[in-house]
């Protein structure tokens, strides 16, 4: 009903902006604005990077919709090839007791850190100390985290999901699978 009464909307990407006019709401009352980060914050972490710590890193909210599952099982094929692969995983959410013990099961502790939700500054850290940002989410609005990890300097490997492929798709970094 909130919505009903507003005169404007603003929504981050035309595949967010559906919601409203999916209720009703008149599409030219709804504005797509896009979203953004500040660059000029995160490039300091950046110039002070210095060697790379981690071969992947997931940084968002470790829920289904997220598809953190996927990753950890992805993370496993990587790890029978490649034994030393390490994993960073940033962020908490209601699987984050479940994905600890999947990886347990896994015998991936010494592939994958579990850092949980961390300030933004030492989750800007643990992206810049990483090698390619892996985001294997099925649901977005925008995709912030995705930006995040570009302004980082990262490339991007993420499901091709209609958010993404619309703020990210002509983006060379950015690898759809």
């Amino acid at each position: 009903s909130f919505l009903k009464r507003a005169e404007r909307i603003i929504s981050v990407s035309k595949f967010s902006a559906k919601v409203p006019q999916i209720l009703g709401i008149m599409k030219e009352n709804v504005l797509v604005s896009g979203n953004g980060v500040d660059f000029h914050d995160i490039s300091k972490f950046y110039r002070e990077s210095g060697k790379k710590v981690f071969d992947g890193v997931f940084v968002g909210r470790v829920s289904l919709e997220k598809g953190i599952y996927d990753l950890v099982d992805a993370w496993r094929i990587i790890v029978s090839k490649w034994k030393r692969a390490r994993l960073a995983i940033v962020g908490e959410g209601p699987e984050l007791e479940n994905l600890k013990t999947r990886i347990r099961s896994y015998g991936l502790e010494g592939n994958i850190v579990v850092f949980g939700g961390l300030p933004e500054r030492e989750m800007y850290r643990i992206l810049c100390k990483s090698k390619v940002f892996i985001f294997p989410s099925r649901f977005e609005g925008w995709g912030l985290a995705v930006a995040e990890a570009l302004a980082c300097g990262l490339p991007v490997v993420c499901y091709k999901i209609p958010a993404l492929e619309e703020v990210f798709g002509k983006c060379k970094s950015v690898f759809f699978v």
